[in-house]
């Protein structure tokens, strides 16, 4: 028995059942399709309501952001239809509250929350979308799909797969609500380009009760703002997709190549045909670190293939070696062992992390890639929890931001876990969100980062987690605008004003006038919208 076979034995006794989740679609007829005359604005009706409630229904409660680093006191509700969305409205606005708007909760810089008065009570209530998870239309034939906001990749790809279809674009991971990715514009490993390609309709309710549908030719610029606009115009109750057959695509790998011979692949790729699949992985450890890239492409494989009798269609939700990748994350975040975990991660990405050249997979299970591991968090949990960054970076321009990287980990003894990268193809300038991160002009690479980071101030809250990140994350985003790059604005608002509004400052002022219109209280507010307001209002030059 060699070296290699007695360690994974070892690990496997680390092994526990996967036990898939349950899926929460709920089927219901589809409601009569709503329709806005051309004569008709939404921009200037009264409100609908009438009888005045007495008192707030709704419980309060303490909710915590996915990294644990921000607490605020909210009213909570969590409607099922849209009556109740009006209801939860009326209170708002009779009772002087914002009204803020949650998926799964995966945010981490104040999107989905408000923080409380200064005594303590609450300033908003929150609407949980979990049960607005309805799939409401489906047609094979124009291949579009009608979902409510709650119902998560995951909801999706279980009725799609069965219909022998799958998401156009969709997140790299399936355990997000489809709201989310629509307020936030995701990309993911497909190289169609965002989520906004394949949004063909949006329906939202808006400050006086209204419901309104839009689309790229009724209000554009409303449904231009509602996509990536971070639930600051509306609740939206549907959301029509494009979507497209589940065929079938064959891996080619590559492990350990150059950054530059790397970049050289990307500009190969950016000629293919968008209906290709990539992503790849950083090394992280040794003094050799962030030098070289291991990296997978999904080719689709012709219908007329005799690959297409494969057996394998079924839509396989169980998460493979979750045990040994739970082992690797948890040696990472301790520190006295955490070097020689990057190490052991880099050996595992480099020889088992990645699809081996010829396998298949229908484009389904390539992109329902279960992360429960990354919840298995055995160390110091009080006080130690994981968070994302990410960055788009010009093509040309990623060798120099990965070396400005390496220095800042280093520099700040940053416990840096995991480096993931993901071509994006530049955007149609007409096609895209109002306050899109990606380019219009070049191809860009999403530098996706995963660290942990633990408590870094003398005080204990329960299980808040006390970090600030600000200096060495503006270091970051600074030398992503130095190379003609952006940041992705989920997550902690640990950016400086002036960051926020670089080159889309005309945009941001955009998007509050739209705003103004359709919610002309703000009773939309977030914590992050009212700090990206406040950095609009800012004179600050650049």
């Amino acid at each position: 028995m060699n070296k290699k076979t007695i360690f994974l034995k070892f690990i496997s006794t680390f092994a526990f059942t996967v036990i898939p989740a349950k899926s929460l679609i709920a089927s219901s007829a589809a409601p009569s399709p709503l329709r806005i005359s051309p004569s008709m604005t939404i921009l200037k009706c009264s409100s609908i309501f009438s009888n005045k409630a007495q008192e707030l229904k709704y419980p309060e409660k303490s909710v915590l952001d996915i990294s644990r680093t921000e607490l605020a006191k909210t009213y909570t509700a969590e409607p099922s239809n849209s009556d109740q969305i009006r209801e939860i409205i009326q209170q708002a606005g009779e009772f002087g509250l914002k009204i803020t708007i949650k998926g799964t909760n995966h945010s981490h810089g104040g999107h989905n929350r408000r923080s409380g008065n200064i005594d303590g009570t609450p300033r908003a209530i929150q609407i949980d979308t979990k049960n607005l998870n309805k799939i409401l239309l489906f047609d094979a034939q124009s291949q579009e799909v009608t979902v409510e906001p709650g119902v998560t990749w995951k909801d999706l790809s279980v009725f799609l797969n069965d219909r022998g279809f799958a998401a156009m674009t969709q997140q790299s991971s399936n355990i997000f609500s489809i709201g989310g990715s629509v307020a936030t514009n995701v990309h993911g490993r497909d190289i169609h380009g965002p989520l906004v390609n394949s949004i063909l309709e949006l329906t939202f309710i808006d400050s006086r009760g209204q419901e309104n549908t839009v689309h790229r030719e009724v209000h554009p610029d409303i449904f231009k703002a509602l996509i990536g606009g971070y639930g600051g115009l509306g609740v939206i109750t549907k959301i029509k997709l494009k979507v497209e057959k589940n065929y079938l695509y064959e891996a080619q790998s590559q492990q350990d190549v150059t950054v530059t011979d790397y970049i050289e692949y990307l500009k190969i790729l950016s000629k293919k045909s968008k209906d290709r699949m990539h992503y790849g992985r950083v090394n992280i450890s040794g003094s050799n670190s962030f030098s070289k890239v291991s990296y997978v492409e999904w080719i689709p494989i012709p219908e007329n293939s005799k690959a297409q009798n494969w057996p394998g269609w079924k839509l396989d939700l169980v998460e493979k070696n979750r045990a040994i990748s739970s082992f690797v994350m948890n040696m990472m975040r301790y520190r006295p062992t955490s070097e020689f975990g990057k190490k052991l991660k880099d050996f595992l990405d480099k020889y088992f992390g990645l699809p081996k050249n010829g396998m298949i997979k229908t484009k389904n299970n390539i992109l329902n890639n279960p992360v429960q591991f990354l919840f298995d968090n055995f160390y110091n949990k009080e006080k130690s929890v994981d968070i994302l960054q990410e960055y788009f970076i010009p093509v040309n321009n990623v060798e120099p931001f990965l070396k400005t990287l390496k220095s800042v980990t280093k520099k700040y003894n940053l416990d840096l876990m995991n480096v993931t990268l993901r071509f994006v193809p530049k955007v149609e300038k007409d096609q895209d969100s109002l306050l899109s991160p990606y380019s219009d002009q070049q191809d860009l690479v999403a530098v996706v980062l995963y660290y942990n980071i633990q408590e870094n101030k003398n005080l204990s809250n329960g299980s808040l987690v006390l970090y600030d990140g600000k200096v060495w994350t503006q270091e970051l985003i600074q030398s992503a605008h130095d190379l003609q790059g952006s940041f992705y604005w989920p997550y902690h608002r640990w950016w400086s004003e002036k960051q926020i509004r670089h080159q889309r400052e005309d945009k941001i002022k955009k998007y509050f006038e739209i705003k103004d219109q359709v919610d002309p209280t703000n009773l939309f507010e977030s914590e992050f919208i009212y700090y990206l307001r406040k950095a609009q209002n800012t004179t600050q030059p650049e």
